[in-house]
Parts: C-alpha cells; structure tokens; sequence
C-alpha cells in the first residue's frame, strides 16, 4: 500500500464512523499494533536506505494527520451524543411539565364541581333542620 492509498483508506475509516463504537473501531484499525500504520511503517525494510528519512517523513506526517482526524471525529460525535441527549431530557421535562399540568387542570376541574355542588349556609340549614324535624 502506498502513502496514497493509506490517507484514503485512513479518511474512509473516519468518514463512515458516526457513532463513538464506530470511531473506536476504527482508531484500532489505524493505530493498532496490526493496524494500517504500523502495517505501513513495517514497509521501511523494503526501502532504500538513502529514502528512509523521507519514507520516515511521509510516516509522521500521515500519523500526525490521523491523529488530528481522529481528535476532531471524536469531538464531532461527543458534541452530537451530547446534543441528542439534551434534546432527549428536553423533551422528558416537557412530558413532565404537560402531565402536571393535565393533572393540575383535573384537580382544577374537580375543585370547581365540589364548589358548584357545595350548598349555601342556608340551604346546610335547611337540610338540618329537615333531617332534624
């Protein structure tokens, strides 16, 4: 596999990881003890010895640079786990504010029936004296 070759793969691995499972999935391919870069690294034997500087060169660059996209994946899908977890307790206290408040217009309502059903001091006398006559 050429440098070339190598950036791509490494790009692909990071586009195609939505999920933190995913990003981790991918760091091991990349930077594991089997992974693309030590793969890749391993390729210095195979190397002219007046172009192993160079070969070292292209090596650090592209792990520096897989690095840099992995740290920015990370956060990318650290913001958007924490986005959607916001958005979830959002919508939880919005439930909880709309079934108190349901609850609150029920004992509202029942409230006002015990207070339309509820007699006059006159007519509790009347009932009284009734019952006692």
């Amino acid at each position: 596999m050429n440098n070339d070759d190598l950036k791509v793969k490494i790009t692909q691995l990071f586009e195609n990881s939505n999920t933190a499972d995913e990003l981790e999935k991918a760091r091991v391919e990349i930077f594991g003890k089997n992974g693309l870069l030590n793969s890749f690294k391993k390729e210095i034997v195979n190397i002219p010895p007046q172009e192993r500087k160079d070969f070292g060169l292209k090596v650090n660059s592209i792990t520096q640079t897989a690095e840099n996209m992995f740290s920015e994946k990370k956060d990318i899908i650290e913001k958007k786990e924490l986005e959607e977890k916001i958005k979830g307790e959002k919508m939880r206290v919005i439930r909880t504010y709309r079934e108190r408040a349901e609850e609150e217009k029920q004992m509202d309502e029942f409230e006002l029936m015990l207070e339309e059903d509820a007699m006059s001091s006159e007519e509790e006398a009347f009932v009284r004296g009734w019952e006692e006559g």
